[in-house]
């Protein structure tokens, strides 16, 4: 998978994760969460809460797809307040 492909992973993965609530990643992410997905090509998640904070949550998402992603996989955070704001970095 190129670059651009990855990328485009990473765009989907972050959305779905951001998409949820404060309590709800606190809850889901006590530990690492890992799973593999087949789309577009085979290639691997990996999501981690960062840092709880009484106001918010910063969550890392991280693709691997073999090749040069082994090395260095694309990665990407976001934080999700309490009161239901996100800030998510542009991911181009």
């Amino acid at each position: 998978m190129d670059k651009e492909a990855v990328k485009g992973c990473l765009r989907r993965e972050v959305a779905l994760w951001s998409a949820k609530s404060f309590d709800t990643l606190a809850a889901e992410l006590n530990d690492i969460v890992a799973y593999e997905r087949s789309e577009p090509s085979p290639h691997q998640v990996e999501v981690e809460l960062l840092e709880m904070e009484p106001g918010y949550v910063q969550v890392m998402v991280g693709i691997d797809a073999g090749g040069f992603t082994s090395f260095a996989p694309l990665s990407a955070g976001f934080l999700v307040h309490r009161d239901g704001r996100v800030e998510i970095p542009d991911l181009a």
